[in-house]
């Protein structure tokens, strides 16, 4: 689950408070917060019992960070408001993580974003921004990527094929010869 909040520094331990008076069982790791808060990014908030993690992108004083605010979405969550960033912006938000971290787990969430939201997305909305970003390219791929193949994409090999075609990752054939190794040991079934 991804949220977007807006914290100070000073609000931090209330946070944690509420959250752990709210939700004993969840764990919170207040330093990792107030990290987060000061430099940015994202944080997140576990139950160990039922595995569920909150992502919580700490928003910034960009205007980028201002429309993602006011564009965020409400859902009725145990009879409270809670407040979610809109698809295109979590979209935006998994990109520029994709392009500082290389994770594939962003690009994953895209791919789910956009076969759950697709049709309904503003992809002028997207365009503009991935502009403004400099994640253009990213976007097209990604974007064209989901439109052109079926939802049983291989994810793992999709992300690596990002990094290689940005030369930062392993080429095509390794690629290939590595999921053949893995395939040959038993360890990955396609």
């Amino acid at each position: 689950i991804d949220t977007l909040v807006q914290l100070t520094d000073q609000q931090t331990n209330d946070f944690v408070v509420l959250v752990q008076q709210r939700f004993p069982a969840m764990y919170v790791d207040e330093q990792m917060i107030r990290e987060t808060v000061t430099r940015g990014g994202e944080f997140n908030i576990i139950d160990p019992l039922s595995g569920v993690k909150i992502d919580f992108w700490v928003a910034g004083d960009s205007e980028l960070s201002r429309l993602q605010l006011n564009r965020r979405v409400a859902q009725k969550v145990g009879g409270v408001d809670v407040y979610f960033l809109s698809p295109e912006d979590l979209i935006l938000s998994k990109l520029m993580w994709f392009k500082k971290s290389r994770s594939s787990r962003h690009i994953e969430d895209v791919e789910s974003i956009l076969s759950i939201s697709g049709d309904h997305l503003d992809q002028n909305y997207i365009a503009r921004w991935a502009n403004q970003l400099g994640i253009v390219p990213l976007w097209q791929r990604v974007n064209q990527t989901e439109k052109n193949v079926s939802t049983t994409i291989d994810s793992f090999s999709y992300s690596y094929a990002i990094l290689s075609e940005q030369g930062l990752g392993p080429s095509m054939e390794d690629r290939h010869v590595a999921l053949d190794e893995l395939a040959s040991k038993g360890w990955l079934y396609c």
